[in-house]
């Protein structure tokens, strides 16, 4: 019976960590001038999942925990570099 109470006092806690650490992270990237990948999608205009896939060379961030974190003159840096690209390129080649 305490085993079980056990067990969920500790998933419980885990959850909270969890919890704190997104909220931290969200934190820093407020006040840093810095963005997560959510922001750094909608400033660009596009899906996360393509923030995550981008060359580290083209867009530089540092981890924090298990978090990318984007310098914001780096995302608008890159952003401004995408407006000079013609469309239908990417990368020199033609689509």
């Amino acid at each position: 019976m305490k085993e079980i109470q056990i067990d969920i006092i500790h998933k419980a806690v885990l959850a909270i960590k969890k919890d704190i650490a997104e909220l931290n992270n969200k934190l820093n990237t407020l006040l840093l001038t810095e963005y997560g990948v959510k922001e750094v999608a909608t400033e660009i205009g596009v899906s996360e999942s393509l923030i995550y896939k981008l060359p580290y060379s083209d867009l530089k961030y540092v981890k924090r925990g298990k978090f990318r974190v984007y310098s914001k003159e780096d995302v608008l840096r890159y952003k401004k570099s995408l407006e000079r690209i013609p469309l239908g390129m990417s990368y020199g080649k033609a689509s």
